[in-house]
């Protein structure tokens, strides 16, 4: 079955911020960790109104969480 062009949208999107955060965090120039938890913090309120848009969110929040697991020495 063919994606949608709003779920390619959507997939693409997602991947160009994991990307960025990866980037900003191998430069130690953001705390990947508690980028996670304001992600979060966005998921929950919007998961009660708009339950699709805030499992995105949520989604999104566990990705980084994981890739908060490389980062080393994160700024405070």
């Amino acid at each position: 079955m063919a994606m949608s062009p709003q779920a390619i949208q959507t997939m693409a999107n997602h991947a160009a911020f994991l990307c960025l955060v990866a980037e900003l965090g191998e430069r130690n120039l953001i705390n990947i960790a508690n980028l996670a938890a304001r992600i979060d913090e966005v998921g929950a309120k919007h998961e009660a109104e708009e339950p699709a848009y805030g499992g995105l969110i949520r989604e999104i929040g566990r990705n980084v969480r994981e890739m908060a697991k490389n980062q080393p020495n994160p700024p405070a």
